[in-house]
């Protein structure tokens, strides 16, 4: 059992602090979602599939922006609160609560660390 511990704290340590990615990537997300950035800027930090929807929920949302003649404002997102909490060594669960003008949302982000860097493997934007 001892031995399960020490592995387990020295696969932890391998992996940067995942807050500072957490807080970056839910904001980001939101301004994809938005259309106002290019899903290219998260390339390395979504895996394939998350890469694949999001792309396609920000093409719908260029498309009817395009078509409906609008231009959108930067958004202006805040991070308000980040909670996270390791279920194993490698998995990181995640809460990001993000404050814009009109309201709160939470973006939940599950971050697994693979070649020693954490991954987003699912968000959902509540």
């Amino acid at each position: 059992m001892a031995r399960a511990t020490q592995l387990e704290k020295v696969e932890i340590t391998e992996l940067p602090d995942p807050v500072e990615q957490l807080k970056y990537l839910a904001p980001a997300v939101m301004e994809v979602l938005e259309g106002v950035r290019s899903i290219a800027q998260l390339g390395g930090m979504v895996t394939e599939d998350i890469y694949q929807l999001l792309k396609n929920r920000s093409a719908a949302k260029a498309r009817d922006r395009f078509s409906n003649a609008k231009k959108l404002p930067w958004p202006n997102i805040k991070v308000s609160r980040v909670h996270h909490e390791y279920t194993k060594p490698n998995l990181v669960q995640s809460v990001i609560l993000l404050t814009t003008d009109k309201r709160t949302r939470a973006v939940a982000i599950r971050l697994e660390g693979r070649h020693g860097r954490w991954v987003a493997t699912a968000i959902t934007v509540l």
